[in-house]
């Protein structure tokens, strides 16, 4: 019993520090990142890049959208890779900070203070949404619906990696983070760690509710491994 109340009020913890990092800590969130991840952040993030750059250099640009970009370093490098970029974030901080980033990388990106349940966007304004490391709420069924409602319609789907059956494109990265050998991720149980079958199971089913198919892929840096999802909207 105390074990489990010890593990709870960790979990507790951890919930209140990353809050703390979306608002009156927001100026430390990349050193953090950097801190946790022993300095791949950066790499894991990109991984979104690689997965939505397209395939033929003619391709028309995406039109794209990061939900909880951070301090905008995504942002930057998407916008840099010639695409039409937009970013939502419920932090009322992260979008100053994003600006900096921004302005530094000398691109653009507009970016807004928004909830993932209610976003101020219209129908089909997008061919690719992408999230690195998500917060619970950007999987939640009302947000999923939201995306679903965003993307483009398998009619008119532009992206170079999604066959003209399919619709737009939904890419979560960072969904769970393993370090090999496994029993060093226990030192760090809230950052390591498989995702639990039912935690899976829940995920699919929610993107399926919304009209998505899913496929999952991972991405190897060894010693870590990234796991990922894809979600391609059919209807």
């Amino acid at each position: 019993m105390i074990a489990i109340r010890f593990q709870d009020a960790l979990t507790h913890l951890y919930r209140w520090a990353c809050e703390r990092l979306y608002a009156e800590w927001a100026w430390s969130y990349d050193w953090v990142s950097w801190l946790v991840s022993f300095g791949r952040w950066s790499t894991w993030r990109r991984t979104a890049l690689r997965t939505v750059a397209p395939l033929d250099p003619a391709h028309p640009p995406l039109r794209i959208l990061e939900l909880g970009f951070g301090t905008g370093h995504l942002l930057a490098d998407l916008a840099r890779a010639g695409h039409h970029v937009y970013g939502l974030d419920r932090s009322a901080v992260m979008p100053l900070i994003a600006a900096r980033t921004l302005a530094r990388a000398q691109t653009i990106a507009p970016c807004v203070q928004g909830q993932g349940q209610r976003m101020p966007f219209a129908d089909q304004s997008f061919d690719v949404i992408v999230t690195t490391f998500p917060a619970p709420f950007l999987l939640e069924e009302a947000t999923l619906r939201e995306c679903a409602r965003l993307l483009s319609a398998p009619s008119t789907a532009r992206t170079a990696l999604t066959p003209t059956a399919l619709g737009g494109q939904m890419v979560v990265v960072g969904l769970w983070v393993t370090l090999s050998p496994r029993w060093l991720g226990r030192w760090l149980p809230f950052f390591y760690g498989d995702p639990s079958d039912e935690l899976m199971t829940m995920l699919r089913q929610r993107f399926a509710a919304a009209g998505f198919t899913v496929t999952d892929t991972t991405h190897t840096d060894r010693p870590f491994a990234v796991g990922s999802i894809i979600a391609h909207f059919v209807q």
